[in-house]
C-alpha cells in the first residue's frame, strides 16, 4: 500500500492557501495614486550603422527621445551597453537581423516604467537585458543566446517577459526575490543551463516551453504561480527551494485550483482514469491522477496529462478584484477624479465555476465630458483611470463578440480652488485686481483647480458684485461657467464674486474719473513702459497697448483705439490690427520714418520711428543686444559651450541689433561638435568630445554669414620627470626637482608639482623646483602640467633618501677630532729627557710651562 499523502490533503491545503490569500487582499486598505497622463508630440527616431537614419549608435537615440516616443533600430550588430531612464519603445528590425553584442557586459539596462524593448537578438553579455527599479515595461519577441543571464530583474514590479527565446545561456530569466508580478507569458527556454529562476513574490509564469535545460524552473518566494507550461526532458525538471523548516508568508505553487490545473511534465503522463478535485471519480479529465513531486517540498498537485491543455467550456466573465481566484466582481459605482481600479478578467464554466483569467480587449466608453481611460487594452488585467474630469465612463472587458462584462462609474470631481481668468476653457490669464474707469467691461470665466493636477474645467457658479463708496457695478449672467461684468456710470470700488461650494474666488475694481490721456506702451496690462521716439531697423515689428490715464489717479487701464501709420521719405510700415486695445507695427523692408499713432475719444499718442539701412554684415558675439566682444577663432577643450549672438551690422550706422539666423556646425577631422538651437538670435555651441577642427556658421541669407573656426584639443600635454630618477638614492637636504613638457596644439600653460601627498604648488612655466627633504626612506615627486584648454596630465617618480656621512657620523668624527688633537698637543709638550722637579711654590695643574 502506497505510503504517499493523501491527494485530498494537497487539495485541501491549496484550497485554503487560496482562500487565506483572498482574505489577505481583500482585508487590506488599497491606497491608490494616480498621475495625470501628459500628452505630448510623439515621434520615431531611427538608429541606423549605415548612417542613413538620425543617429548612429542606440544610446544617441534613446538620449535624444522624449518621454513616449519610439526608437526604431535598422539591421545590424550594436557593440553596446545601452541605458535607458525614460518611458520610450525601443523597437529592432526583427531578432534575426538587430543584434546588441553586450561584449560582456550588460545589453540593456531598464531604470524607468513603461518601457518597450523588443524584436532584438542579445549576445556575449553578463546580462541581456537588466532591470533595476523598473516598473510596468515589457519585454518581447526577443532572443537571448550565450549570455550569462538573459533577463534579470532586480528590483522591479509589473513587468512583462513574452514571446522572447532563450538559449544556450547560463540563466535564462532570473527573477530576484526585490521583484514583484511579473508576467512571463510564451516564451521558449531551451538548452540553458538554468531556464527560469523565479524568486520574489505574485509573479504569473505561464504558457512557457522549457525543455532540454540543466534545471527547467527553480521556483522560491511567496505568491507566485507557476502553471500550464511545459516542463520537457531537463536534466533536472525542477527545484523548489521552498524551506518547510522556515516558511516565508506564504509558499509559490505549481498549480491552480481544479480544473484549471498545473504543468505538463515529460516525465510524469499518467495515468488519467479519474476526474474531480480529489480526482476520485471516475473518467478521464486530462489531469494526471497521482500529483508531481518536486524536491519533497513541491508539488503539481493537477499536472496535465497531455501536453494540448483542455479548459472547460467558457460560458461568461466577471471583471473582478483579485487575481487568479475569481473573485470579488467589481459593481458599478461612484469614483472621484484621480482614481484607479485594477480589474481581473475572470473566466466561468456554469458547471465548474471559475477556470482563470483570460486574455481580453479592454475599452472605456465616456459621456457627461468624463475622460477615463483603461492601461493597457488588452491582457488578463487592466487599470481604469478615472481620469481628471466628471461624467459617467462604463468599463468594458470583451473576450469575443457577445462575451463581455460591463462596469459603470459615475465620476465626481472636487474642486480645490477658483479662480476668475479671462480666457475660456484653458484655465489661464487671471482676471486681477485693477483700476477702472465708469463704462468699463470685461468677461470673466470661473476655472476650478485641483492642487495635484491643477486646471480641471471651467465650472458653473454664482456671480455677484459687492458695490462699495456710491460704484453702481453689476454682473450678468447670475448663473454659469462666465459672466459679464460692468462698471456703471459712477465712482467707487466693486467687488466680482464667483461662489461653487464655498469656494470662492473675487476681482477688486477701483472705479475711478475718467480719461484724461492715453500712451502707447509695450507692456499689457499695466501702462508701463512708454514707447519712445528712435531708431528701428528694417523687419522690426512691435507690439503697443493703448495705455489710458487720469492726471490725479494715473494708469487707468486699456482703451480700444484707432491705430494708423504715416509714412514719409520711402518708409512702408503697416499696423494690425487698426482697431484695438493694441496693435503691432511692422516697419517693412524700406527705410524712412514712420508715425505710429494711437486715438481714443480725441486723445492721441505718437511715437515717431527712424527705420535704419540694412545689414551689411553679422558677426558672431558673446555679448547680446550690444554687438561687442566678438567670438574669434582659437584652440578649445572638450565639451566646452560658448554662447553666440548674431549681430547685424551697418557699414553707415554701426550696430544694428541681433538677427535670426541659422546656424551650423562643420566637423572635420573627427569632431562631433553641435550648435542649439539651429535657428534664432542666438545658439550655444558644445565642442563635443572629441579631437579635430569645426566651423560655426551663422547664416542670415543672402550672402550675409560669418563663420568661427575651433581646433578642439583634448589631448593631454606630455610631461616627463628628468630628476631626481626613478628608484635613485639621494642624500637628506634639498632635493632639485627638474622635468620637461611639451603641448603641440594649446602649449603649456603651468605646472604644479608636490612632494608625497602635500599640497601642490603652482610654479608657472617653470621647469624646476627645490625641496628641502630631511626625513630617510622613500618619498615620491610629482609634477602636473596643464595646457592652454586645461587638459592635464602628472608624472610621478620615487625615490629614497639616505642620511649622509656628515649627516649621520659628524658627531662622531668631531668627538675623535678633539681626541686626536689634544693627545697630540700633550705629547708635543713633554722633553725628550727627565721630567723637571716640580715647583712647589707653583699650582700644580698637570701642565709645565718651559723655560
Amino acid at each position: 500500500m502506497s505510503s504517499r499523502p493523501d491527494r485530498r490533503t494537497y487539495s485541501q491545503h491549496a484550497s485554503v492557501i487560496l482562500v487565506a490569500m483572498l482574505v489577505l487582499i481583500t482585508c487590506f486598505p488599497v491606497t491608490v495614486s494616480i498621475s495625470s497622463p501628459t500628452v505630448t508630440d510623439q515621434q520615431t527616431i531611427i538608429v541606423d550603422q549605415g548612417g542613413n537614419g538620425d543617429y548612429l549608435t542606440i544610446q544617441e537615440g534613446v538620449d535624444a527621445a522624449n518621454p513616449g516616443d519610439t526608437v526604431r533600430v535598422w539591421a545590424g550588430v550594436y557593440r553596446e551597453n545601452v541605458e535607458i531612464r525614460k518611458h520610450i519603445s525601443l523597437i529592432g528590425n526583427g531578432s534575426a537581423e538587430t543584434i546588441i553584442d553586450g561584449e560582456g557586459g550588460i545589453g540593456i539596462e531598464l531604470r524607468d516604467y513603461r518601457i518597450e524593448v523588443a524584436e532584438f537578438t542579445y549576445m556575449d553579455s553578463l546580462i541581456g537585458i537588466y532591470i533595476d527599479d523598473g516598473n510596468d515595461n515589457t519585454i518581447s519577441d526577443n532572443t537571448f543566446s550565450n549570455n550569462t543571464y538573459g533577463i534579470y530583474i532586480d528590483k522591479g514590479n509589473n513587468n512583462t517577459i513574452s514571446d522572447n527565446t532563450f538559449s544556450y545561456n547560463d540563466y535564462g530569466i532570473y527573477l530576484y526575490s526585490d521583484s514583484s508580478n511579473s508576467k512571463v507569458v510564451n516564451n521558449t527556454v531551451s538548452d540553458n543551463d538554468e531556464g527560469l529562476i523565479i524568486y520574489g513574490s505574485n509573479h504569473t509564469v505561464k504558457y512557457n516551453m522549457v525543455s532540454y535545460n540543466g534545471i527547467g524552473i527553480t521556483l522560491g518566494g511567496e505568491w507566485s504561480f507557476v502553471y500550464h507550461n511545459w516542463i520537457i526532458n531537463n536534466t533536472r525538471q525542477a527545484l523548489d527551494s521552498y524551506d518547510p523548516w522556515w516558511p516565508p508568508v506564504v509558499r509559490s505553487w505549481w498549480n491552480l485550483s481544479y480544473p484549471i490545473g498545473g504543468n505538463y511534465w515529460s516525465d510524469h503522463t499518467g495515468p488519467d482514469n479519474y476526474r474531480g478535485a480529489e480526482q476520485d471519480e471516475p473518467g478521464a479529465d486530462g489531469i494526471v491522477d497521482s500529483y508531481k513531486l518536486i524536491d519533497l517540498s513541491g508539488v503539481d498537485v493537477y499536472p496535465w496529462a497531455n501536453p494540448e491543455f483542455t479548459m472547460p467550456t467558457l460560458d461568461y466573465i466577471r471583471i473582478v478584484d483579485s487575481e487568479g481566484a475569481g473573485e470579488s466582481a467589481i459593481n458599478d459605482t461612484a469614483l472621484h477624479t484621480e482614481e484607479n481600479i485594477v480589474g481581473y478578467a475572470a473566466g466561468f464554466n456554469d458547471t465548474v465555476g471559475y477556470i482563470g483569467d483570460l486574455d481580453v480587449n479592454w475599452s472605456v466608453i465616456n459621456t457627461e465630458g468624463a475622460q477615463a481611460f483603461t492601461n493597457p487594452d488588452n491582457g488578463n488585467s487592466s487599470t481604469f483611470d478615472s481620469g481628471n474630469y466628471p461624467g459617467t465612463a462604463v468599463w468594458k472587458a470583451e473576450y469575443a463578440p457577445g462575451v463581455y462584462d460591463l462596469v459603470e462609474f459615475t465620476i465626481y470631481t472636487t474642486y480645490h480652488s477658483l479662480c476668475i481668468v479671462d480666457t475660456e476653457g484653458t484655465g489661464e490669464a487671471e482676471i486681477t485686481d485693477r483700476t477702472v474707469i465708469p463704462g468699463f467691461s470685461m468677461t470673466g470665466y470661473a476655472a476650478g483647480f485641483r492642487d495635484t493636477i491643477g486646471y480641471v474645467g471651467d465650472v458653473n457658479v454664482t456671480w455677484s458684485v459687492d458695490n462699495q463708496d456710491g460704484a453702481q457695478a453689476y454682473t450678468s449672467p447670475s448663473h454659469g461657467t462666465s459672466s459679464t461684468f460692468y462698471t456703471g456710470d459712477t465712482t467707487g470700488r466693486a467687488v466680482w464674486t464667483a461662489e461653487y461650494k464655498g469656494l470662492e474666488a473675487t476681482v477688486v475694481f477701483d472705479i475711478i474719473p475718467d480719461i484724461d490721456y492715453i500712451r502707447i506702451v509695450d507692456t499689457a496690462g499695466t501702462g508701463m513702459i512708454e514707447m519712445k521716439d528712435g531708431p528701428l531697423h528694417a523687419g522690426t515689428t512691435v507690439t503697443g497697448h493703448a495705455a489710458a490715464f487720469n492726471h490725479t489717479a494715473g494708469y487707468l487701464g486699456e482703451v480700444s483705439a484707432a491705430w494708423s501709420v504715416i509714412n514719409e521719405d520711402g518708409a512702408q510700415a503697416s499696423t494690425n490690427p487698426d482697431n484695438g486695445t493694441s496693435s503691432t507695427i511692422n516697419i517693412g523692408n524700406a527705410t524712412g520714418t514712420v508715425t505710429w499713432t494711437a486715438e481714443y475719444d480725441g486723445m492721441t499718442c505718437t511715437v515717431l520711428f527712424t527705420v535704419l539701412l540694412d545689414i551689411d554684415y553679422i558677426r558672431i558675439v558673446d555679448t547680446a543686444g550690444t554687438g561687442d566682444n566678438e567670438i574669434t577663432g582659437s584652440i578649445i577643450g572638450g565639451n566646452r559651450t560658448i554662447h553666440g549672438h548674431a549681430a547685424g551690422f551697418n557699414h553707415a550706422a554701426g550696430y544694428l541689433g541681433d538677427m535670426n539666423v541659422t546656424w551650423s556646425v562643420t566637423n572635420s577631422g573627427g569632431a562631433n561638435a553641435s550648435a542649439s538651437p539651429a535657428t534664432g538670435n542666438q545658439s550655444t555651441f558644445n565642442s563635443g568630445p572629441k579631437e579635430g577642427s569645426v566651423i560655426w556658421t551663422a547664416d542670415h541669407g543672402g550672402g550675409i554669414a560669418h563663420s568661427v573656426t575651433f581646433v578642439i584639443d583634448i589631448t593631454p600635454p606630455e610631461i616627463t620627470i628628468i630628476s631626481p630618477g626613478d628608484s635613485s638614492e639621494l642624500t637628506a637636504g634639498d632635493i632639485l626637482v627638474e622635468w620637461e613638457g611639451r603641448d603641440e596644439l594649446s602649449g603649456i600653460y603651468r605646472y604644479e608639482v608636490r612632494l608625497n601627498d602635500g599640497d601642490w604648488i603652482d610654479v608657472g612655466t617653470g621647469t624646476s623646483h627645490r625641496f628641502t627633504v630631511t626625513s630617510s626612506g622613500n618619498h615620491i615627486v610629482s609634477v602636473r602640467a596643464y595646457d592652454g584648454v586645461g587638459n592635464t596630465a602628472v608624472d610621478s617618480v620615487e625615490f629614497t633618501v639616505r642620511r649622509g656621512f656628515a649627516g649621520i657620523y659628524w658627531w662622531l668624527m668631531l668627538v675623535a677630532a678633539i681626541v686626536f688633537i689634544t693627545a697630540f698637543a700633550l705629547l708635543k709638550k713633554l722633553p725628550s729627557g727627565d721630567a723637571p722637579e716640580e715647583d712647589p711654590s707653583e699650582p700644580t695643574d698637570g701642565y709645565q710651562e718651559d723655560d
